[in-house]
């Protein structure tokens, strides 16, 4: 417990080499942004919890708990970039691989697509 309050000295590194240039412009350390808010969410939903991306006193103990235990997520990480230049494309990404990629439709003048990064959870596995 006491790493939790006093962090041990260590570095850095990105698991997967070929992380999207996207996915790492959205994390910067001591900083909660969109990237840590669907890490915490994540971690709510596996462990039962509701998945509101906040981490607090229940979540705090709740993931001091899984690390002391030496418990990880199984599921992996995916993030989705979409690109509105035509053609309009979709690449979903999962733990260092591109598992589907193709051309989509993001929307139209009357019903726009909205743009930006958003967190999201969800209860489904996706296959390999």
């Amino acid at each position: 417990m006491k790493a939790a309050v006093h962090a041990p000295a260590g570095s850095f590194t990105w698991r997967y080499g070929n992380t999207p240039s996207q996915l790492r412009s959205e994390w910067s350390p001591g900083a909660a942004g969109v990237m840590t808010q669907g890490a915490v969410m994540a971690f709510e939903n596996n462990n039962g919890m509701i998945a509101d991306g906040v981490a607090a006193a229940a979540v705090w103990k709740a993931l001091i708990q899984a690390d002391l235990k030496g418990q990880r997520s199984t599921f992996g990480y995916t993030y989705v970039m979409v690109s509105e230049a035509s053609p309009e494309t979709v690449h979903v990404w999962h733990d260092g691989h591109t598992v589907v990629s193709g051309l989509v439709n993001t929307g139209i003048p009357a019903a726009p697509t909205a743009t930006g990064v958003f967190r999201c959870s969800s209860t489904s596995r996706s296959p390999r």
